[in-house]
């Protein structure tokens, strides 16, 4: 399933999205009146239960700033990981990755990841690893960083 706070997408295709699906600004200020009803409440227990993997969301969502700012608040202890995706166009500097990093961490507990196409292949290619796979391609890894 795919969470997100405008929406989400089941895994099968064929049970139907969520009716909250955003694809206008209408829908968008519906949603943003909703979140005093509580709506969220899924999501944001979701989130505070979890560890989550952010890929192609943007905070500058203010409804996930809000979800992100709740939880870290309230969960401190609980961090999340965003992927920020960076291309040749798109490349960002060592001290301004740093200055997105804190920022990021400090407001949200999001540690991000700057990943190219080639990093967000790898990091899926390693999500969707069996445990077996796993274990036989990085035993040394996990001997040096205790990962069971």
């Amino acid at each position: 399933m795919i969470y997100h706070p405008n929406g989400f997408l089941p895994a099968i295709f064929e049970d139907g999205a969520s009716r909250d699906v955003v694809f206008s600004d209408d829908s968008f200020q519906d949603q943003l009146i909703s979140a005093v009803t509580g709506q969220y409440i899924h999501l944001s227990n979701y989130l505070f239960r979890n560890t989550c993997l952010l890929i192609g969301l943007s905070l500058e969502d203010v409804t996930l700033q809000s979800l992100l700012r709740q939880n870290a608040v309230a969960n401190r202890g609980n961090v999340h990981y965003l992927v920020h995706f960076e291309d040749k166009e798109n490349m960002i500097a060592e001290d301004e990755k740093k200055v997105v990093f804190n920022a990021n961490f400090t407001s949200y507990n999001l540690f991000t990841l700057f990943l190219n196409r080639e990093g967000i292949r790898n990091l899926a290619e390693l999500i969707s690893m069996s445990k077996r796979s796993f274990s036989l391609n990085y035993a040394d890894a996990q001997k040096n960083l205790c990962i069971t």
